[in-house]
């Protein structure tokens, strides 16, 4: 064959190509150009199977959210909590004690070292010492240096003790005390009340293996029950801020919550609900027309065709479209190869005969516009 010949079989394969590319039946691929309000420039899309009309992702997201923030979270009630609680303050109240008698001790042995260079005296006062910043380390109270002095003072004003009076110590032990049976008798929580977002919360008790459903604003979060103890405090010791933060730090260090989120379960309760949220509306039957060609991209048709593509996508392991498009070029110019190789191999004379082999090629093309 000439050069001429072959440009001109070459120029008819294209050509062929290029026609059976255009007259092969549509496929609905939507490769994510066409926007709302968009004119849909392609061919008509007709469903090739059944598919659900899936929800934005944003309306999913936002049904997500709505059961998340409706889910009752779940608490273990800890029944002990208020007793321990309680020991709690009776411990610190001791440690203090023990704090106050090696500070006492340190000033009785001051003068007797000050008076003579005794070394008994002197290691008595180091040992004295060193219990005595013990005491204070074990008390795990953060005061002030004015606030422990106050503490202190307090417990040696002797003319308190002498007319009966009960000194500053014994009040904010007491005090603590009724404010922690108090909280601990609505419940409180070991999170901030914040991070329940719903109305209600479930509190499993373990040991009866029984199930309340409380309201949010019957219970306490940490938070709150902080908040809750230095405004009674307050009320007790108007005017006296040292006073109330000493009663603060003693509150704080003793509280024990009397429900404790359990994740583990409030999860799988979440991840339970979470699967009947439906993130499809309505279906699309099989041969229904998507979308007509110079038709407008309306909201709803355009979720029919992000539809499409997603149910395509699962169909075919989330291949692209891209990978559909090439499918199809491969197949058809696979089928006109055939066609040149079937005349090249059976037809020689057809093949050889430019004017014939053009008028063949002419006719396979009428068969494929028609």
């Amino acid at each position: 064959m000439s050069r001429r010949g072959t440009a001109i079989r070459v120029g008819l394969f294209l050509i062929l190509a290029s026609l059976a590319l255009v007259a092969f039946p549509n496929v609905a691929v939507y490769d994510g150009t066409a926007r709302p309000g968009d004119v849909w420039q392609s061919d008509d899309v007709v469903a090739p199977f059944d598919f659900s009309i899936r929800l934005p992702e944003e309306e999913i997201q936002a049904r997500r959210d709505s059961v998340l923030a409706s889910e009752a979270p779940i608490f273990r009630e800890r029944p002990e909590a208020q007793a321990q609680t309680l020991a709690r303050l009776d411990s610190t109240f001791a440690a203090y004690v023990s704090y106050r008698q090696a500070r006492q001790r340190m000033a009785q042995l001051a003068p007797d070292v000050g008076a003579g260079d005794r070394s008994a005296a002197r290691a008595a006062v180091r040992a004295d010492s060193a219990r005595y910043l013990q005491q204070r380390r074990a008390l795990s109270l953060s005061l002030s240096p004015r606030q422990w002095e106050l503490l202190l003072a307090s417990a040696y004003n002797t003319a308190t003790a002498q007319q009966g009076g009960t000194t500053l110590d014994d009040r904010l032990l007491t005090e603590a005390g009724r404010i922690a049976r108090e909280l601990l008798g609505r419940g409180v929580l070991d999170v901030p009340i914040d991070s329940v977002r719903s109305e209600t919360l479930l509190v499993q008790n373990l040991d009866t293996r029984s199930e309340v459903e409380k309201l949010r604003q019957e219970v306490v979060g940490i938070d709150q029950a902080t908040i809750f103890a230095r405004r009674s405090l307050f009320a007790a010791f108007p005017g006296r801020p040292d006073t109330v933060a000493i009663g603060a730090a003693l509150f704080a260090s003793a509280l024990d919550p009397s429900l404790v989120y359990d994740a583990e379960a409030t999860d799988r309760k979440r991840e339970q609900t979470l699967r009947s949220v439906l993130p499809t509306r309505g279906r699309v039957r099989e041969n229904q027309i998507v979308i007509r060609r110079y038709d407008e991209v309306t909201p709803a048709r355009y979720e029919m065709l992000q539809s499409l593509d997603y149910a395509q996508r699962e169909r075919s392991g989330d291949s692209s479209w891209i990978a559909t498009v090439v499918g199809r070029t491969l197949l058809v110019f696979s089928a006109i190869a055939l066609f040149f190789l079937y005349t090249y191999l059976l037809r020689p004379a057809l093949f050889a005969d430019l004017r014939q082999f053009v008028l063949a090629c002419l006719i396979l093309g009428g068969v494929l516009v028609g």
